[in-house]
């Protein structure tokens, strides 16, 4: 079963802000999993813990 996580746990792990991981979201950098019915987002646990290893080999995480 997958763990579904918030985009301020999402900026906890990446040490980025929560508009960090919104602009992520709106240049198709990351996914969120389920969208809730009062317009929050969730992520899987494991698509973050993989796009975060991505970063690693990027100075200062470039991509975001």
């Amino acid at each position: 079963m997958q763990r579904l996580i918030s985009s301020k746990d999402v900026a906890a792990r990446l040490g980025v802000s929560q508009a960090t991981v919104s602009r992520a979201v709106a240049r198709g950098l990351l996914r969120p999993a389920l969208v809730t019915p009062g317009g929050h987002r969730r992520f899987n646990e494991k698509e973050v813990e993989s796009f975060a290893e991505t970063l690693l080999d990027e100075p200062d995480g470039a991509r975001l």
